[in-house]
């Protein structure tokens, strides 16, 4: 908040989400049906061929655009929770309790009362985390704790002015509910005023920096704009391993790729989900974790 000395990186991160002197755009009523109304007109024809609702969310609009073949091994394959996949949901917990709770408890603080949290609900995170060994617990607990320090280390504390919010849960039902298109952004903060954009988006990442980041977020930002009617202003993926923050901003070409990428991936899932063709196989960094990597032929040999 205004008035406590920040480290450059934290100043970093205020800059590029006030983004001072730089004018939001103000975009027409009618943008948002717009919008709405493209996808409708593209979407309308295909999903008159499914049975049941297709769901869709950044993670599977990626595989099926990467790769057909590993999108369908993937829907196929049971979820099992891993320390790996576990952490992620612990750290958004963590930072989403830190940043709604006035006695700012420590990131360590923070992860162990997300787990007991966690542990204590009626979902399959929770039932995993109650039965998990102490080793696997400490290790959760270790990177978890870690990512949280990262994320605090870099990020300014956030004024209840500029609401804030976490995990917020986005959704479109298209094509009369048959098209149902989800995402859930870590961090969003702003809100529109009247019809300027002042909604920022950001994602919090480890690991490698991707291409399908910026994607992931554009789809964010038109569930966003189905939503209000009004796009964000920019949207951000935050690098906690580096500490980099890579920002963009929101236009109506930004948009407009975003819908079109979104058609193109629901015209896959339905054409290969109906029978209509066999999934297409394409190498690429997914081979890595794909399921079918030990009999696929066009997956790369080390």
């Amino acid at each position: 908040m205004d008035g406590e000395p920040l480290t450059p990186r934290q100043q970093e991160v205020l800059d590029v989400l006030r983004a001072p002197g730089v004018q939001r755009p103000t975009w027409p009523a009618s943008y948002g049906a717009s919008i709405r109304d493209r996808l409708e007109d593209e979407l309308g024809p295909v999903a008159g061929l499914l049975d049941q609702p297709l769901f869709v969310n950044k993670a599977t609009l990626h595989q099926v655009l990467s790769c057909e073949a590993h999108w369908v091994a993937a829907e196929a394959e049971p979820f099992e929770w891993t320390v790996a996949n576990a952490r992620g949901q612990i750290v958004h917990h963590a930072v989403e309790q830190s940043l709604h709770r006035r006695d700012r408890p420590s990131p360590w603080e923070a992860v162990d009362r997300s787990l007991e949290q966690l542990a204590g609900g009626s979902t399959e995170l929770g039932s995993w985390l109650a039965s998990i060994d102490e080793g696997d617990r400490a290790a959760l607990r270790a990177t978890a704790a870690d990512q949280v320090t990262s994320f605090f280390e870099l990020w300014p504390p956030l004024d209840p002015r500029w609401h804030p919010r976490t995990e917020t849960k986005l959704r479109a039902d298209l094509a009369g509910g048959m098209v149902v298109v989800s995402g859930r952004p870590d961090v969003t903060l702003g809100r529109a005023d009247g019809l300027q954009s002042g909604k920022v988006v950001v994602d919090l990442k480890t690991g490698a920096t991707r291409s399908s980041h910026i994607d992931e977020l554009r789809l964010c930002a038109l569930l966003e704009t189905l939503r209000t009617g009004v796009p964000p202003f920019r949207v951000a993926t935050h690098h906690l391993d580096t500490g980099t923050l890579d920002a963009h901003p929101i236009d109506d070409a930004s948009l407009v790729s975003a819908a079109r990428r979104l058609v193109e991936g629901v015209h896959r899932m339905v054409e290969v989900r109906t029978g209509q063709r066999s999934p297409t196989v394409t190498p690429g960094p997914q081979c890595a974790w794909c399921p079918l990597r030990a009999d696929c032929p066009e997956a790369p040999r080390s």
